[in-house]
Formats: structure tokens, sequence, C-alpha cells
């Protein structure tokens, strides 16, 4: 497991959000809300990068939100899906005091409502 969380700390830095947050001329202080869908590492890893062997925040000024659900989930995965969260970006997240956790249907703002769809993952 080990091997495999190294693997995806490494591979942060041939592709990052803010890189991509330029081509629209934006910076990554003008982002203020990110919502993840669930939080497996294809998903959470964007919002980090890795500065020495520490990942800190890519948005340093943004809110993060996640389904509660899918949020305990993946600090207590089931073994069977503890392959697609990976305990350092888990901890990363955790360590932010801007992570909102929402449970069932929301509206978050005016036309963006979050709700839990149960696919691959829950939450």
């Amino acid at each position: 497991m080990a091997r495999k969380a190294s693997f995806y700390l490494l591979s942060l830095s041939s592709f990052t959000l803010s890189d991509e947050t330029q081509r629209f001329d934006l910076g990554t202080k003008d982002i203020t809300d990110v919502i993840f869908t669930h939080l497996h590492h294809d998903h959470l890893a964007g919002a980090f990068e890795l500065e020495g062997e520490i990942l800190r925040p890519l948005f340093p000024d943004v809110l993060f939100y996640v389904q509660e659900e899918n949020y305990r989930l993946a600090c207590h995965p089931h073994f069977k899906e503890k392959a697609g969260y990976i305990k350092n970006f888990i901890e990363a997240l955790q360590r932010q005091n801007n992570l909102h956790l929402r449970s069932g249907e929301t509206e978050l703002f005016k036309g963006i409502t979050l709700f839990t769809s149960n696919g691959y993952t829950k939450g």
C-alpha cells in the first residue's frame, strides 16, 4: 500500500489544477468553492500539491464541500473500497478548517443542489 501512495504523491508534479486555472486567466486565489462528488484519490488529489513531503491545499481560501456519508467512508473505508482512498490525501483534507460536510439534498447556492447518488461509492 505504501508503494501505491508514493506513486500517487509523485504523480502530482506532472499536472496541477493551478496550470489549468491559468488557462482561463484565473489564479488559485480566485477559486472560492470546491465540491467533491466523492473522495477517491483521483478527485481529491487535485486539490492539493506536494511541497517537500507535505500536502498543502492548492486553493488557500477555498471552502470544500462533500457529503458526510462519503467523508465517513473515506476515513474508514470498507476493505473492498480501500484502494480508492489514499490516506495521505484524506488526512490532508482532515487538517483543513474549511471542510463543510453536507448530509443529503442541500441547496448550496442558488441553482446548485448537492444530493447523494450512491453510484459506485456511497455518498
